[in-house]
């Protein structure tokens, strides 16, 4: 029965419709013809149970079936119609009963051993697959743990200016208003003095806060440079009185 299947390579190159094939085992022939040639019915059988395997060889029916999955695509094979056409036509079991029975015992055996042999790769490429997603998925894991604390840490730093920032900024303001309070005192002195005439007639020997370009008293209408500590009035320095740097 197997005999059927072959048939002779110098017969084949004049009769098989499938000449890149032809071709391909001329190609991979060594000196001795070793390798076996079937006949274009058996070429044509094989490659439709190959489609039918393919197509039940899938992620969803791995996980229904787990460990009856081969006992699953066998049976599903056994029973495809297309198939079981071509292998009666190879054999031509049409009058004689008996050798049909051997012939179908002889496909389950191929069928079989076939679905064997595809399981076993599905299953070796299935778990690569799944091994690379998980690698894909531990890799994603860890770099979206290294953009957190990338975030984190520029946050921190952020966070760090910001209060860096305000404590100047309050700083800046209590050595204003403590300037904004002393000459609001030396003010409030300079009035009283005048209400009650002290110092009236007398022209003082030091000045106590001198303007930097005209040497006298700022009382009023001035401002202390932070640089140099020295008063000036608005008008010396050319300032209205209104600017924000006040």
């Amino acid at each position: 029965m197997l005999d059927t299947l072959i048939q002779y390579e110098s017969d084949l190159i004049k009769t098989s419709e499938d000449e890149v094939s032809m071709t391909e085992i001329q190609r991979k022939q060594n000196v001795r013809s070793g390798l076996c040639c079937i006949s274009d019915k058996a070429f044509h059988f094989f490659q439709e149970l190959d489609k039918v395997i393919r197509k039940l060889e899938t992620v969803e029916n791995v996980t229904l079936y787990g460990k009856s999955f081969y006992d699953f695509i066998t049976s599903r094979v056994l029973l495809n119609e297309t198939l079981n056409q071509q292998w009666s036509q190879i054999f031509n079991t049409e009058d004689d009963e008996y050798f049909a029975v051997h012939v179908h015992k002889l496909k389950e055996e191929i069928v079989s051993k076939y679905v064997l042999m595809s399981s076993a790769q599905f299953r070796r490429e299935f778990k690569q697959k799944v091994k690379a997603r998980k690698e894909e998925a531990h890799k994603k894991q860890i770099q979206m743990r290294r953009d957190s604390k990338v975030k984190s840490s520029e946050a921190q730093v952020s966070s760090s200016s910001q209060q860096s920032q305000l404590s100047k900024d309050r700083s800046d303001y209590s050595s204003t208003s403590e300037q904004q309070e002393s000459l609001h005192k030396l003010v409030k002195r300079k009035a009283v003095k005048k209400k009650t005439g002290k110092g009236k007639g007398k022209r003082s020997k030091k000045t106590k806060w001198p303007c930097g370009r005209c040497q006298e008293d700022c009382v009023v209408d001035s401002v202390c440079c932070d640089m140099c500590d020295t008063w000036h009035h608005y008008e010396c320095i050319g300032l209205l009185g209104d600017e924000q740097e006040l």
